[in-house]
């Protein structure tokens, strides 16, 4: 499939079987002369893999599909409308029924030149022959991240010399019922690898069959196309060189190796690679392209495991403002459709389908997702009636599906959502509040040497707990990591600032570890204050009011900052020596100290008209109450305590 002219755009287009929904998964490739060469672009309008549901690695294959002059039949409706400058039977035309006849003549080329083969072994050598787009002169380009996505192309741009005559097929055995009994592409799917403690390793068995008799070595190699660029993922192979007997065939194992912390706060990550198998007579290379999809962590069973439960809406969306693709959410007739999730809500798949014609029409929509803040988190926006969002959430609330109609009349659809919901015994931890010294007036809880503790209780059925803390709303740091039966962490030279702390929980998984949603936060300020005594000379005690009656003598007592500085809260007064009768005893001290036997103390917190006790201010009066029966003279020594930066 060369393609010579250079003065063209040219679309190439897979055409392939949708398992799920019965149509065609289709792609097109956009291929543009650019100083003699070409540069490959995916077409707008092309659908796109993955199929929903199990994630198979769609499309398979590329194949031209655009400006593709063909026989139109006379008595055709395209031969009616066709151009003439072609010549009364011939026109350009472009889509998937362009591209499907080059492939099913590439197909028609490998039963002739390999009888035995079933659809299995066909749609293998496709995918194995496949190459990155090549040049006019029909050079492949490299394999990199500057190629279209496998989502888009597939294995790449067919080639009907190398897929007729393939020496050996590369792919993943099955049982020809429920899987082919080969496929040269594999997808690991969804995997709970994200927000875990590990680094884990999936990995599935393949093998490189002989189909000529003739055996061969081969040299195999990991080729990126999205994602293992990224620190943290790394695509292996293994061994990375086989030796495929005449007639036989020869095992490897590919895999994907994802340390989770790379990855950490993200709740998708997306991977797409090639195993290259390279003969080492150099007369051959196979492709064969490996899918990953990483979600969030789930308990493993018997550890809170996972519920899914299902919902269908049908109903009925208005015709659009036109038939122009816009941005979701603009211009266009849009029905939201309410989803409740439990507070244990991990993952939200919602499947939509319109029928099949609307007043003979054939119906576009599209959809989007919102979370219960009103943020999209998810959208699908394929031509025709059929879209998927697959989207990872944490808690519960109220989710919204957005549809969209993108034609001149009304279009009946059915929209099935599937709930993935954590059960319980994989609850996150509860925190208790902090104690600081002192608790300020607007109640917040607030430290002066920067050391006190964290408290919390835990299930029982926890691997590990993690201590958590966020300063002045920075992101959050992970501080310890602590053992199962650690219930209380102390920290110890804290900085100064408003700290946030709260703690993660992690339990046996599905792969590794599951790492639950993190507890409640609580907040303290650290703010390093020295703890002042004042005596004669900082401050005077003034007496605003005083009455005696019935054995108790009272009086209200305000204190003035004599000391030339600002002093801090807490500000508390204590008599701490009464001389006179012995009798005579304070009975309403703040501490229910006495005065006589211990010092009474009386905060002045809110007393001082805010957080500061500024030189020269008088507080406001605080009322002591001494008994003192039998109405006696007496004398006080008092101190003050309070703080300074």
């Amino acid at each position: 499939a060369t393609i010579k002219q250079a003065d063209a755009d040219y679309l190439l287009t897979l055409v392939g079987a949708n398992p799920q929904h019965g149509d065609e998964s289709r792609v097109a490739i956009t291929l543009e002369a650019t100083a003699g060469a070409f540069r490959a672009d995916v077409a707008g309008f092309s659908s796109r893999g993955p199929v929903a549901g199990f994630g198979q690695v769609k499309p398979d294959v590329s194949a031209p599909g655009v400006d593709i002059l063909a026989a139109l039949p006379p008595a055709s409706v395209l031969g009616a409308l066709s151009a003439t400058a072609d010549g009364p039977m011939y026109g350009s035309v472009s889509g998937t029924s362009m591209a499907s006849p080059h492939v099913a003549g590439i197909a028609a080329q490998i039963i002739q030149a390999n009888p035995t083969f079933g659809p299995a072994e066909i749609r293998t050598a496709l995918i194995n022959s496949a190459t990155p787009m090549r040049d006019g002169n029909g050079n492949p380009d490299s394999y990199g991240t500057h190629n279209p996505d496998l989502h888009s192309q597939g294995s790449g741009l067919v080639d009907a010399f190398d897929a007729a005559n393939i020496q050996a097929l590369m792919g993943v055995v099955g049982d020809g019922v429920d899987r082919p009994s080969i496929l040269g592409s594999h997808s690991f799917a969804n995997v709970p690898s994200l927000n875990n403690q590990c680094v884990s390793n999936e990995s599935v068995s393949a093998v490189i069959r002989d189909v000529r008799g003739t055996g061969g070595t081969y040299n195999l190699s990991i080729r990126n196309n999205r994602g293992l660029e990224v620190a943290g993922a790394q695509g292996l192979v293994t061994p990375s060189t086989v030796n495929v007997p005449a007639g036989g065939e020869a095992g490897f194992s590919a895999s994907l190796e994802l340390d989770s912390a790379a990855f950490a706060g993200q709740s998708l990550a997306e991977f797409q690679w090639y195993v290259v198998a390279e003969r080492s007579d150099g007369t051959e290379t196979l492709a064969m392209p490996l899918y990953y999809r990483a979600v969030p962590s789930i308990p493993a069973a018997g550890s809170g495991g996972i519920t899914i439960e299902t919902q269908e809406f049908d109903g009925v969306i208005g015709p659009g403002a036109s038939d122009v693709f816009d941005a979701i959410g603009t211009d266009k007739t849009y029905l939201e459709v309410p989803v409740e999730v439990g507070a244990g809500g991990t993952r939200l798949v919602g499947n939509l389908e319109a029928d099949s014609v609307t007043n003979a029409a054939y119906p576009d929509l599209d959809m989007a997702l919102f979370d219960p803040n009103g943020n999209q988190i998810g959208s699908s926006g394929n031509l025709g009636s059929v879209e998927s969002i697959d989207a990872a959430i944490s808690g519960g609330g109220t989710y919204v599906f957005r549809i969209e109609n993108y034609l001149g009349v009304d279009s009946s659809f059915t929209l099935t959502v599937d709930t993935y919901t954590q059960g319980g015994g994989a609850d996150p931890a509860v925190l208790s509040a902090i104690d600081g010294e002192y608790t300020a007036l607007d109640g917040s809880e607030i430290d002066f040497d920067g050391a006190f503790e964290l408290a919390w209780a835990g299930t029982g059925s926890e691997t590990a707990f993690h201590v958590e803390r966020s300063i002045d709303g920075g992101a959050w740091e992970r501080i310890a990591s602590l053992a199962p039966s650690a219930n209380s962490y102390a920290v110890n030279d804290a900085a100064e600032g408003d700290h946030q702390y709260r703690i993660v929980s992690d339990f046996p998984g599905a792969i590794c570890t599951y790492t639950a949603p993190p507890s409640n936060e609580t907040s303290l300020t650290v703010d390093y204050r020295e703890a002042v005594t004042l005596g004669s000379g900082d401050f005077t005690a003034t007496v605003t009011n005083a009455s005696f009656g019935g054995g108790e003598f009272v009086i209200d007592m305000a204190l003035t900052n004599d000391g030339g500085q600002t002093y801090l809260n807490p500000v508390i007064f204590e008599v701490i020596d009464i001389s006179g009768d012995s009798s005579i005893v304070i009975n309403n001290a703040d501490n229910g100290g006495d005065g006589r036997t211990s010092p009474a103390a009386f905060s002045y917190v809110s007393d001082i008209g805010g957080e500061s006790w500024t030189s020269g201010e008088m507080t406001g009066a605080r009322t002591i109450r001494f008994d003192n029966p039998n109405g006696q003279l007496f004398t006080l020594s008092l101190r003050g305590r309070a703080y300074i930066d």
